[in-house]
């Protein structure tokens, strides 16, 4: 029986055993620097929402820059596109609804105060992260609520908050209502909307399904009378969303 021969391992020399441990430092150096990044952004990003709730307070102490009742508030999101840029966490492929494609996008939630006198201004925005799990996470409605309750605690006036229609739901609706916004937006075709009837003789409530288009037909001959006089608006009353 011929003797056990023992296993060949590589030699690794001086420079190999040097490289390794270098890269072993460099991974720990790499970890390290991740953890005080991370802590790093939660500190800035406190120190930004802190800096930018005092820019909106000190924009409320001035005559020219103060929001009064009836400005208009509007909320907005858009993309913002980094087609070379591959390893930055916020970014994310985003469907563009104009271009009716994809695109490698940063997704920022604004608010910009627009003035009676025509002044118009940036007052907060969020970076909206997609969701790896729908319906898990923060959405754009919540990052809204958030910029509109740092807006309250500089202002309590009568503002109206303009959106584009995808932001019009009952959960959002509510929100507006407690915290006194009035808003303003465009109607899907598919809304779901409902008049209250109480019908005759017996007092009980009942709810009719109605769309956007047949509330416009009913209203279409009082608000082209008015054309004339430039912009126009009708109160519909009693009409709920489900």
């Amino acid at each position: 029986m011929s003797a056990l021969q023992k296993p060949k391992f590589k030699d690794l020399n001086h420079g190999e055993v040097s490289r390794q441990r270098r890269f072993a430092q460099r991974n720990v150096s790499a970890m390290e620097a991740c953890s005080i990044y991370d802590k790093s952004l939660l500190y800035e990003f406190f120190a930004w929402t802190t800096f930018g709730k005092k820019r909106v307070e000190r924009l409320q102490q001035d005559d020219t820059t103060r929001l009064q009742d009836g400005d208009v508030i509007n909320l907005d999101d858009t993309h913002l596109a980094h087609p070379y840029a591959k390893q930055l966490p916020f970014l994310a492929w985003l469907f563009d609804s104009s271009k009716k494609s994809y695109v490698w996008a940063m997704n920022l939630v604004v608010l910009q105060a627009v003035l009676q006198s025509g002044l118009e201004y940036p007052l907060f925005y969020r970076v909206w992260h997609k969701l790896e799990t729908k319906g898990e996470g923060i959405t754009k409605i919540d990052l809204a609520k958030q910029m509109l309750l740092m807006l309250r605690e500089s202002t309590a006036c009568r503002l109206w908050v303009a959106m584009d229609r995808w932001y019009l739901c009952k959960e959002f609706f509510a929100f507006l209502e407690e915290h006194q916004f009035d808003w303003v937006t465009k109607a899907k075709r598919n809304t779901s909307l409902f008049r209250k009837i109480i019908e005759q003789p017996t007092g009980r409530e009942r709810y009719e399904p109605l769309t956007p288009v047949m509330l416009i037909r009913e209203v279409f001959k009082d608000l082209t009378r008015g054309a004339s006089s430039g912009l126009m608006s009708i109160a519909i009353q009693d009409i709920y969303m489900k």
